[in-house]
């Protein structure tokens, strides 16, 4: 999927970049970076997927 597209799910389902952010104790900058292919955290993509009822690999499709 696209950066936009992970985007459009996330204010879809309601979920702010700033609440995954403060879940993982991270920045939402960081969140965008790794929705935006930036930067790669593992981490950070489980939990976008997870909160989108999504398999990471099914959102980014190099995703580990």
């Amino acid at each position: 999927m696209t950066p936009r597209q992970i985007r459009g799910l996330l204010v879809t389902e309601g979920i702010t970049l700033v609440s995954i952010a403060k879940d993982l104790h991270v920045s939402a900058a960081a969140i965008s970076q790794a929705i935006s292919h930036k930067t790669v955290s593992k981490r950070i993509r489980e939990e976008i997927a997870r909160r989108l009822n999504k398999k990471a690999s099914d959102l980014w499709k190099k995703a580990a």
